[in-house]
């Protein structure tokens, strides 16, 4: 009873504890240092005579993509602190997976709720803090980057990250969970849900309201449809988006600042791949957050942050841990990955340990408890 003991504690410290503290204005992150105690704790546990120290396979999965990173990019010249966030985040899933295997269905439904809880709470206080404490001078961006829209205001950084579009990924991951969750305790959480759409919208995150939108319409309609369904609707969106793209955002692109600046992210890379980096650094990648010494731009993309910092394998070693993730929970990781797909695109976190935490606690349900009661 008291080794159960350990294993809850470390499943509920590393999923809840760690899930969304991430970013703070302190010099290591809470998430880290629990991260740090719960290592400990799955060391000790693993390597003494306690229980059998199994470790699920689907466990592992995330440390090609780790490892990779932690052999290639101490050469590339990025700093520790710089290149840690991605390894680390990683690593996450693992002792989630580890700590919940030894546990019952009970306590990995009461983990999951103060993880939906907290969440909210947190995200809650982080997008609100923004409109009380709006950060940007709106007469400064009006003359120096061609905007008068008070939408900017509400963009900058707040208690933990330091735009809106971070906080809309972190707010999308926990909802489209939400929506997994309720479906497989067959629990409704609709207040968890409505909070968390209404925190969506203040995000003021273009990227984040498609994501969810494209989310929503996966999760309600197209699950287990056939793939001529999926071609007929991916036709009719490719028409769609044809008629946004030049009813709204061709004009946007010569005001709005953040697509000009999105326009700036590609050529950018664009001009990079044209020069023709060596060989390594496509690879390898030149390091986490180097982009902004070599471009004087972030690059502000997810897929080109990963091609262009952590290298083409990097970037195949994701996709395949992705595919990974899809696999082994009998393709519900799409409910998140969909939308999350879809977001990246605008924003890109190299430390985002709800991310892995998340997946983990799905990979658990599908595998471990599906067929319990």
């Amino acid at each position: 009873m008291k080794i159960n003991k350990l294993y809850y504690f470390g499943g509920f410290a590393i999923c809840v504890s760690s899930a969304l503290v991430s970013h703070t204005k302190l010099p290591i992150p809470p998430a880290l240092l629990i991260w740090g105690i719960t290592v400990l704790l799955f060391l000790f546990l693993y390597l003494s005579d306690f229980g059998s120290s199994r470790m699920p396979k689907y466990g592992l999965i995330v440390l090609p993509f780790a490892f990779f990173l932690m052999f290639t990019q101490p050469f590339t010249g990025a700093s520790v602190k710089n290149y840690v966030g991605p390894i680390i985040s990683t690593l996450f899933f693992p002792l989630v997976v580890y700590f919940l295997s030894y546990l019952n269905r009970n306590q990995i439904i009461r983990i999951v709720k103060y993880l939906l809880i907290i969440s909210t709470i947190v995200l809650t206080f982080e997008t609100l803090y923004r409109y009380v404490f709006p950060n940007f001078d709106v007469q400064d961006i009006s003359e120096g980057r061609g905007t008068d829209d008070v939408f900017y205001m509400f963009k900058s950084s707040s208690l933990m990250y330091n735009d809106s579009n971070a906080t809309g990924i972190h707010i999308l991951l926990v909802l489209f969970f939400t929506y997994y969750w309720s479906e497989f305790v067959n629990e409704k959480y609709a207040l968890i849900k409505i909070v968390l759409w209404l925190l969506l919208i203040l995000t003021i995150s273009r990227a984040a309201w498609i994501g969810a939108i494209v989310g929503l319409i996966y999760f309600k309609l197209l699950r287990g449809k056939p793939i001529l369904f999926w071609i007929f609707l991916g036709s009719l969106l490719f028409l769609f988006c044809l008629i946004v793209f030049f009813a709204y955002l061709l004009p946007l692109m010569e005001t709005d600042p953040s697509f000009m600046a999105r326009i700036e992210v590609f050529e950018s890379a664009f001009k990079y791949y044209k020069s023709g980096p060596n060989i390594i650094d496509q690879l390898n990648g030149i390091g986490v957050y180097m982009s902004q010494v070599y471009f004087d731009i972030y690059l502000h993309n997810f897929y080109i942050v990963q091609a262009v910092e952590m290298g083409f394998i990097s970037l195949a070693l994701l996709f395949i841990m992705w595919g990974q993730f899809i696999y082994y929970t009998k393709s519900k990781a799409l409910i998140i990955l969909v939308p999350y797909s879809i977001v990246i695109l605008s924003s890109t976190l190299s430390f985002i340990p709800v991310f892995y935490i998340v997946f983990g606690i799905i990979c658990i349900c599908e595998n471990k408890l599906k067929n319990t009661v």
